[in-house]
């Protein structure tokens, strides 16, 4: 503990992004070994329904926007942990396309959801995959986007407003409203003015339903 409180004090003399280059490089490579990750996506996907926020915001966007079979796209899809939640408790039927960085998940994905659709698929991928998707009602990130620097994070962003009508994102966010903080090694990125930035408008104020402690929090935002 001792040595990475060392270290932890060390990064506020190094820069955000030089600190978040080397964490994302080493989040992508972590992703993408399967083997090192040791099926993590088959736990998240065993629990589940601790993600019940994350489907609660989703139907009161398609309540309130009145959405007839609404497309629904999620980046980090995992191995479906989200999807499973939602095919439980969304009383409408939709169409969901899932992105993930790691073939054994998606793989896992495809056979829990024959009916839906997959792709493996990186941040860095999303320009030369957006010909096959089209265009969704919601944009959903949960829990992903802090493994990304804060640069390619306001890319997918940007991405998210080009092809979907609203944001759903749960993540770290305490950092929401600011746009400086002190760089402690995590991705505490600045969503407020990252959404504002890539054409977002927070249309349902960041939320923390986990309960104190629980540095997840979730708000909504929409596209023009």
């Amino acid at each position: 503990m001792a040595a990475k409180d060392t270290i932890k004090s060390l990064l506020k003399f190094v820069s955000c992004r030089a600190t978040d280059r080397a964490f994302g490089w080493r989040h992508r490579r972590r992703w993408r070994d399967e083997n090192g990750l040791g099926g993590l996506y088959q736990r998240y996907f065993d629990e589940y329904l601790t993600r019940a926020p994350i489907a609660e915001a989703i139907a009161e966007v398609l309540r309130n926007a009145d959405i007839n079979l609404p497309r629904i796209i999620e980046f980090g899809c995992s191995g479906g942990n989200n999807l499973k939640l939602l095919h439980e408790r969304l009383s409408t039927p939709f169409r969901y396309c899932g992105l993930d960085i790691q073939e054994a998940a998606i793989e896992f994905a495809r056979r829990q959801f024959p009916e839906d659709t997959f792709y493996k698929c990186s941040d860095t991928e999303l320009s030369i995959l957006k010909p096959k998707l089209g265009h969704f009602d919601i944009f959903l990130a949960a829990s992903v986007l802090y493994y990304l620097p804060q640069k390619e994070t306001q890319a997918v962003l940007d991405f998210a407003a080009e092809i979907a009508d609203y944001l759903v994102l749960s993540d770290y966010i305490e950092r929401s409203d600011l746009d400086t903080g002190i760089n402690d090694g995590l991705f505490l990125h600045p969503f407020g003015l990252m959404c504002q930035k890539a054409g977002f408008k927070i249309v349902v104020p960041a939320q923390f339903p986990w309960g104190p402690g629980n540095r997840h929090g979730l708000f909504v935002a929409r596209a023009p």
